[in-house]
């Protein structure tokens, strides 16, 4: 009796069990979103095309794959933005009203400004939005600039 409660107590200090151990409990699922929460690490668009835009300053910035997203929103006046991509794959970039009107468009490129010409415009209550045509892969980082203070 003596040895097998030694036996017992020299299985148990050896870590030996005669239980199995619990499994881990299993990781949370993530849910989807429809964009990426951190912008990807791109070039510093800002410090790039800036000194192209005297006059202008940043209105917003935006990370995402190739799907639109709103870059800018005119609520209480008329909007005229510049608008500046990096792309992590060649892409043709897309910047469209609220409907759907395309009012610039890049050929195909891993980077570029939108309307080189000036700005594109937009009227009082009316959104921008951006997209891309390319690899689905793709992740995007927009800039916009604006004149409005």
């Amino acid at each position: 009796m003596r040895e097998a409660l030694a036996f017992a107590a020299l299985a148990c200090a050896c870590g030996l069990s005669t239980l199995p151990s619990p499994p881990p409990p299993p990781a949370p699922a993530s849910a989807p979103t429809a964009a990426p929460t951190a912008a990807p690490s791109f070039p510093d668009l800002e410090a790039r095309w800036s000194p192209r835009l005297p006059g202008m300053r940043v209105l917003g910035s935006r990370a995402a794959g190739v799907e639109p997203v709103e870059i800018a929103r005119a609520a209480d006046v008329d909007l005229c933005v510049r608008v500046a991509f990096d792309a992590t794959e060649p892409v043709r970039a897309v910047v469209a009203d609220s409907s759907g009107v395309a009012l610039a468009t890049s050929p195909p490129a891993t980077g570029g400004l939108l309307a080189a010409d000036g700005p594109v415009c937009i009227r009082k209550g009316d959104a921008l939005r951006a997209s891309a045509q390319g690899p689905s892969s793709a992740r995007l980082r927009w800039l916009a600039w604006s004149a409005r203070p």
